[in-house]
């Protein structure tokens, strides 16, 4: 072998390396910023849920419920005034009352449900509102770590479920 094969061999090394490099990091740029453009839609989805969840708190839904009940009582005593002729209005109306007592039952279960889903949304202090949620991927020789920070209003931060930064409201015991 020549001077001139081997310094070409080497020079053909050397550039495919550097090529592969580069595209190798390619590679992983994309994965992060797909990683990121995920992590961002699975946060404004969250946000989405949140803002539902506050337009239609419990309070609202079971006055609204309430509200409902005691018209059809007062519909109710005034159709008995007149029993016999609305006899069957008035089994109507009580089978109504029920339907809706029922509701009335299967909200405040749900509402139940919801309120145990949303308390991770808020301080478990104070009950001020996240602030941040956020994932972050460590990768090291034998694997990627997980991080999760998670911060609220009222300035308390957790980062890997440990609590990092107190509450500025919490009431000391």
């Amino acid at each position: 072998m020549t001077n001139e094969i081997i310094f070409i061999t080497q020079i053909a090394s050397i550039v495919s390396f550097v090529v592969v490099l580069f595209v190798l990091y390619r590679v992983l740029v994309s994965q992060k910023d797909a990683t990121i453009e995920l992590l961002k839609e699975k946060n404004n989805f969250l946000q989405d849920k949140l803002n539902i969840t506050e337009k239609n708190t419990p309070d609202k839904l079971a006055k609204n419920l309430s509200q409902r009940i005691n018209i059809l009582h007062e519909e109710m005593e005034r159709l008995s005034i007149d029993q016999e002729k609305n006899k069957d209005i008035i089994k109507q109306k009580e089978k109504e009352l029920q339907s809706t007592q029922e509701d009335l039952e299967r909200l405040e279960e749900q509402l139940e449900e919801i309120q145990d889903i949303a308390s991770e949304y808020f301080c478990p202090h104070c009950k001020a509102r996240m602030e941040v949620r956020e994932y972050h991927t460590e990768s090291y020789e034998y694997g990627d770590i997980d991080h999760e920070f998670i911060s609220f209003k009222c300035g308390y931060e957790i980062v890997d479920g440990k609590e990092n930064s107190p509450c500025k409201y919490k009431k000391e015991s």
